[in-house]
């Protein structure tokens, strides 16, 4: 089983699409939040979880401007930017 936690509600649609797509639906499931403000249900604190992966923004504010248009135009600049030094979420 897999759980992903996503801020943008767009990409959280577009998980849940994919999962059923893929015939994935039934060992997934897309949580719509930040992940500092996620709190698992009951079900998943009692089972460890065995990996964790995060991909939080970790590109430092002043290099926004920089940033190529192929990223620019398909990311949330939420999803990217890291704050003054890049490692706000962290």
């Amino acid at each position: 089983r897999a759980t992903a936690v996503d801020l943008c509600a767009h990409a959280v649609e577009l998980s849940r699409e994919n999962g059923v797509l893929t015939g994935l639906s039934d060992r997934i499931t897309v949580e719509h939040a930040g992940i500092s403000a996620w709190a698992p249900p009951p079900s998943l604190v009692q089972a460890p979880f065995d990996l964790l992966v995060s991909n939080p923004p970790y590109i430092p504010h002043a290099q926004m401007a920089t940033l190529d248009p192929e990223v620019v135009d398909h990311e949330d600049s939420v999803a990217l930017d890291g704050g003054d030094d890049g490692l706000d979420v962290v």
